[in-house]
């Protein structure tokens, strides 16, 4: 599916985790608890497996919220969306890898929170220039991989 039908909404209850509205106007929801591992295991294994995340409390009272994302309040979300269209799959591997270094350096306290986009969008443009191929294989994935970790996990803080 192209990007350009995909819309993302804030959601800070964090219980819907997917939205899909049909022709007709009616959506279908993926609801859980506020807990990554359901969605992600279903994303892998529809629901061929059960799993060890919390069952969807339905006698709790809840209120769900959904809003525009504010772009300047979380950058990260525009690198990520503009790196996904570009369709350049060398920069998002470059992403992923600059996802993973950031947020280590950030937990060690090497970077402040707010030096995450740039870190990502660092990773990957970095990645880019380091793509050979369209489609890359496995051994290209892992090149590219470790040539934006170890750029990054060097490069100084930028604030």
């Amino acid at each position: 599916m192209p990007y350009e039908r995909i819309d993302v909404v804030y959601h800070p209850e964090s219980l819907v985790h997917a939205l899909v509205e049909y022709v007709d106007g009616s959506v279908k929801a993926q609801l859980a608890e506020p807990d990554m591992r359901l969605p992600i295991q279903y994303a892998l294994l529809w629901d061929r497996a059960p799993s060890a995340a919390p069952r969807f409390d339905w006698t709790a009272d809840r209120t769900l919220h959904f809003g525009e994302i504010e772009k300047a309040r979380y950058p990260c979300f525009s690198v990520v969306l503009e790196t996904a269209r570009s369709g350049n799959l060398a920069a998002m591997i470059g992403l992923s890898a600059a996802d993973e270094v950031a947020v280590e350096r950030f937990l060690r306290g090497e970077i402040p929170f707010t030096d995450i986009a740039s870190l990502l969008r660092q990773g990957a443009e970095i990645g880019a220039r380091q793509g050979r191929s369209k489609e890359p294989e496995l051994d290209e994935i892992v090149a590219i991989d470790a040539v934006v970790r170890a750029a990054l996990a060097k490069m100084p803080a930028v604030a």
